[in-house]
């Protein structure tokens, strides 16, 4: 069978849709950016396509999404690629020379009052929605993943002892591409069970679409509404599996366990970017630590409680108190650098 050799980038796109996006795994996010992101180059011929049309087509595509526009140009990259391994092109791939510059790792996760808002929120929202963010927000799953859960990956019972609603949900193929089943804490196979009993027994999707499962555009504006009710416009949904992360550790988890057996990580540098410190625990820790510094400086320190105390030092000038502490030079005077400076602490 012989096969036409494309001339446009348009062409050669459908060329590569039918060879390799088809084979994919899961095709509609490059299908999808390909539909958004490729209008203004489809009719240029593919040996004329420059890297400064690269550039131009790639800071364009820049102001309406800087992900997008660096998944867009690694579609480029691959399909020049591909017309090479093909033996259908032979010169140089313009897209090599533009360089992607990536936004620096997030570190976004809900505050305590944030999360309250938050779930008030999902509380008016329909079953289905609750499900789908709490899936994220309490297993600290993939955005992805959960869009394309499916019921035969879930094991739900109930607890004969106490009654409450357990289950697993096993992963067949996740980001690094293992298996990874993760328990399911008890309000979210309670919402399982809920929603199993309102979609249809033939239905494999437990988020079923038209067609197949709903798609990411669906959840995406559904949680463009939800944040701007909750008054959290700047959080995104996979900065939800960070919020579980965080709390997670911040409760006692060690990192290694987090890293894999919630979030399936194959680094632990993974991890520590997901994993951030509550900003109240912090403070608790510094307001502690504060206090036992200055009880080392001006009082006793905590492990001598119960034993004499030392002269607590006050640092005002002329104070009865600050004088039998003062240290004094040899000849009579005092030095001023402890004791003409300075405030009183308590």
């Amino acid at each position: 069978m012989t096969t036409t050799t494309p001339t446009t980038i348009g062409e050669a796109l459908r060329l590569y849709d039918e060879l390799h996006v088809s084979t994919l795994r899961e095709p509609r996010p490059v299908r999808t950016r390909i539909r958004l992101y490729f209008d203004t180059i489809r009719a240029t011929p593919i040996d004329q396509l420059t890297t400064v049309d690269t550039i131009r087509w790639h800071q364009e595509n820049r102001k309406r999404s800087v992900q997008q526009a660096n998944a867009a140009l690694v579609i480029l990259r691959a399909l020049y690629r591909k017309l090479v391994e093909w033996d259908l092109y032979k010169g140089a791939c313009p897209a090599y020379a533009v360089k992607i510059k990536r936004p620096g790792p997030r570190s976004r996760y809900l505050q305590p009052e944030e999360l309250t808002t938050l779930l008030a929120v999902l509380a008016r929202e329909p079953l289905m929605h609750r499900l789908f963010f709490s899936l994220m927000l309490f297993v600290s799953c993939r955005p992805g993943e959960a869009e394309t859960m499916e019921w035969t990956h879930v094991k739900l019972w109930t607890d004969r002892e106490t009654q409450a609603a357990m289950g697993t949900w096993t992963k067949p193929r996740t980001k690094n591409g293992t298996a990874h089943t993760v328990p399911l804490p008890p309000i979210v196979a309670r919402l399982l069970h809920e929603h199993r009993a309102n979609v249809f027994p033939e239905c494999p999707w437990v988020f079923p679409g038209q067609h197949t499962y709903r798609s990411k555009a669906h959840w995406h504006h559904l949680w463009v509404e939800i944040r701007r009710k909750a008054g959290i416009p700047d959080v995104r949904r996979h900065d939800l599996r960070r919020t579980c992360a965080t709390y997670l550790l911040d409760g006692g988890l060690d990192l290694l366990t987090l890293s894999k057996a919630v979030l399936n990580h194959t680094s632990l540098n993974s991890t520590s970017v997901y994993a951030q410190p509550l900003q109240e625990t912090v403070r608790a820790q510094l307001t502690k630590n504060s206090e036992r510094m200055l009880a080392y400086a001006f009082g006793t320190p905590p492990e001598q409680r119960g034993a004499t105390p030392r002269p607590r030092l006050t640092l005002v000038p002329g104070d009865p108190e600050t004088d039998a502490t003062t240290d004094h030079d040899s000849d009579g005077t005092a030095d001023a650098g402890r004791s003409g400076r300075g405030s009183r602490w308590d």
